[in-house]
């Protein structure tokens, strides 16, 4: 673990607090965009929607850039309070830098983390049920099919009118295997 002391800050430190501040906002916005899509997505695999499940995934792939434009520009943050000794240490975590901002930034920056924490909990848990629905219909769509396709094994026994079995050609097959 880092030994982090407490710096002074300087006029340059409180100006990438702020900035640090005003990124992890635009962050939240964009995971707040992402949960939302990722919930008509979810919504869209429930109700069999391809057209709505398109959209979702046109929807979300700027916000997928524009957060990861946020985590370039969260590195160059930590780089220039690395720079200014604020922090230390290779594997430095918000928490780290929470503990080394001035007074009125450190609430603000708690009270992102916390956000962006929970954010993450809820894209996470919403992707894992999203998973869970996709696996779950194509294992039961497997099934069907193979069930089905079983269906058509063997001969065609009908019944005649005097009892006895008959084969037929036109059988009450579900299935066309020549597909």
């Amino acid at each position: 673990m880092n030994d982090h002391k407490k710096i002074p800050p300087t006029q340059a430190t409180v100006a990438e607090y702020d900035n640090l501040i005003l990124l992890l906002e635009d962050e939240i916005l964009v995971y707040d965009m992402i949960l939302e899509s990722l919930n008509i997505k979810q919504q869209s695999i429930i109700a069999n929607n391809i057209e709505r499940l398109r959209e979702c995934v046109q929807k979300e792939h700027p916000l997928i850039i524009a957060a990861q434009e946020n985590a370039k520009n969260l590195e160059l943050i930590f780089e220039k309070l690395k720079e200014k000794n604020v922090i230390n240490g290779t594997h430095t975590t918000l928490r780290d830098l929470i503990k080394n901002a001035p007074e009125p930034q450190q609430k603000k920056l708690e009270n992102q983390r916390r956000r962006l924490k929970a954010g993450l909990s809820q894209i996470s848990k919403l992707n894992n049920e999203s998973r869970y629905l996709l696996n779950f219909s194509l294992e039961f769509t497997r099934g069907l099919i193979q069930t089905l396709l079983k269906i058509n094994d063997g001969e065609e026994k009908l019944y005649n009118v005097n009892g006895h079995v008959s084969a037929t050609e036109k059988s009450n097959k579900i299935v066309n295997v020549r597909i």
